[in-house]
């Protein structure tokens, strides 16, 4: 596995830093207006030059609650531009064992219904960046032992040359 340059991970935390306080808006992203999860990895992996700006698929609103198969698995198990961090699926079986494969700029996906559908974006020293219904960005010291004990997937951005 690459692992990321000192420059790469301070461009990572400065894109991250700079959507703190954005409110959550489904299917939007505007800084310091609206963003929902989904979009505000991608905009911040964009940002810190980690992925080529790409249009992002709209998520359906609350499509985990009522859907039959997850629109941010089929999405990243389809792109190019990642890889799956846990080919193991420890995800699945000892979450703490997944979390000890993260690396800064995995996308971190939980099941908090029935599909697994919210992302969150790992940060150095284990912070995540993260936005959810009702809140506004922010950057959590750990993830939240809900969304741990509902880990479901974990992607990891190639790197690639701007």
């Amino acid at each position: 596995m690459t692992m990321r340059t000192p420059t790469e991970s301070a461009a990572l935390e400065a894109a991250a830093r700079s959507w703190l306080g954005t409110p959550f808006v489904p299917n939007s992203a505007v800084m310091g207006s609206g963003v929902c999860c989904h979009r505000l990895v991608a905009e911040v992996l964009f940002e810190a030059g980690w992925l080529p700006r790409f249009d992002v698929p709209a998520g359906a609103p609350m499509h985990g609650r009522a859907a039959d198969n997850s629109e941010m698995e089929r999405w990243f198990d389809t792109s190019p531009l990642f890889a799956d961090a846990d080919p193991g699926r420890l995800c699945a079986t000892d979450a703490a064992g997944a979390l000890a494969l993260l690396q800064p700029g995995d996308v971190v996906c939980s099941r908090p219904a029935r599909l697994p559908w919210h992302l969150a974006l790992a940060l150095e020293r284990g912070r995540f960046l993260h936005v959810q219904y009702g809140g506004s960005v922010q950057i959590a010291p750990n993830l939240p032992p809900v969304w741990a004990a509902r880990l479901a997937r974990l992607w990891r951005p190639i790197p690639h040359s701007p």
